[in-house]
């Protein structure tokens, strides 16, 4: 390493002998010039800028499908939530999603479907994710359900987002699984999502701060498909990223969805529809502003900063981005940030509320869930649930 830096191929940082911290390095941009040139433009369109050193999967120890179920089922079936005071600092929002993740029942999984599924889709992809699933299976353990076809049940252990309150799986369980292999491996169970969450939560939250909701109508699905011009299967990008992004459109090229755009639109009509697009989120980007400051009004100062608290009771420092280091939020992206939290907060909890009430749901989803039974009582004020799977 010492021969690295001094040729001036790295730079070491973060070594800490006193804190017994490794030293990590970073390629230096002296040595990424001569490798790459000085356009950055160029560079950031390669598609062969990355590249593994080593393959983890060939240097893993072998175990059959047989023996890894085998050890699943020999360890029987338990949770390992992240839930320490560590891991969810405030008391509240800890209780309640603690509360949620207790009321769940085993999820069952259908084997034989599995594996049926990789028979018809043999590629190395699914191979992996077959691999890491049934590799958290014996990790977790399992009951057996049933033995031919062959079913499992087995407790997903949960830890939530640092910011919305959403709760993920931990490792690669179910909630990792490809969408189509997910649904082809659940023995049983319907898949229940919100219906129109995002669009539905902003248009609530500003009509409860006497801003009319007109300024949405650009994010309706007939409305992008006809001004801009561009397929169906594009909207949900366009409306997920003008909503987080507090309206705001950029061209760069590290945007997920200019990269999205000049893959499907080559890129000077990636760059005129981006270009549209800005202009006519002008309205919708003031009123988000407005709904911001109303959150930003509401925060609460203590020795931390300040703080903004979302449906689900999780705690938003506005203040700092890290509050050990001093290093405070840039203000548009303390802006993007906090309207997630928002957002997302208020759509978790009509998620929990429904879930810690009924012992029938199985998993949770990222809007929404999965249920052994139909749920007929949902009773959001203002939020629907359909039917996905």
């Amino acid at each position: 390493m010492e021969a690295l830096v001094c040729a001036g191929i790295i730079k070491l940082t973060g070594y800490s002998n006193a804190q017994s911290s490794c030293r990590e390095y970073a390629v230096s941009q002296r040595f990424l010039r001569k490798l790459f040139g000085n356009d950055r433009e160029a560079y950031l369109s390669r598609k062969d800028r990355y590249h593994y050193l080593t393959d983890i999967f060939t240097k893993r120890e072998s175990y059959s499908f047989d023996e890894l179920i085998g050890i699943a089922i020999d360890r029987g079936q338990h949770a390992k939530h992240e839930q320490s005071k560590r891991d969810i600092p405030n008391a509240a929002f800890r209780a309640l999603v603690v509360g949620v993740w207790n009321n769940l029942e085993p999820l069952e999984i259908n084997l034989d479907a599995l594996l049926d599924y990789y028979n018809e889709n043999p590629t190395t992809k699914n191979k992996v994710f077959i691999f890491n699933f049934l590799s958290r299976l014996a990790e977790t353990g399992v009951e057996m359900v049933k033995e031919s076809p062959l079913m499992v049940a087995y407790r997903q252990s949960y830890k939530t987002a640092y910011i919305g309150g959403r709760s993920f799986e931990v490792g690669t369980g179910f909630q990792s699984l490809p969408s189509a292999m997910k649904w082809a491996c659940l023995a049983r169970g319907v898949n229940y999502d919100i219906k129109g969450c995002q669009f539905e939560i902003l248009r609530h939250e500003l009509l409860g701060i006497g801003i009319s909701a007109e300024s949405l109508e650009v994010l309706e699905t007939s409305y992008i498909c006809r001004v801009l011009r561009i397929a169906e299967e594009l909207v949900k990008q366009f409306r997920f990223s003008s909503v987080f992004n507090a309206g705001f459109v950029t061209l760069s090229l590290k945007s997920s969805t200019r990269r999205l755009l000049n893959r499907e639109l080559g890129e000077a009509e990636a760059e005129r529809v981006l270009k549209q697009w800005k202009r006519l989120l002008t309205p919708l980007r003031r009123d988000l502003a407005f709904l911001l400051d109303s959150y930003e009004a509401k925060a609460k100062t203590n020795h931390y900063g300040k703080c903004v608290t979302n449906a689900v009771g999780q705690p938003f420092n506005i203040t700092w981005k890290d509050k050990a280091s001093r290093k405070r939020w840039k203000s548009d992206v303390m802006g993007r940030k906090l309207l997630s939290h928002m957002l997302q907060g208020l759509e978790s909890r009509a998620v929990y509320d429904y879930v810690i009430s009924h012992k029938s749901v199985c998993a949770l989803e990222q809007d929404g869930f999965v249920s052994y039974e139909e749920v007929t009582d949902w009773a959001h004020p203002y939020l629907l649930i359909e039917k996905k799977h």
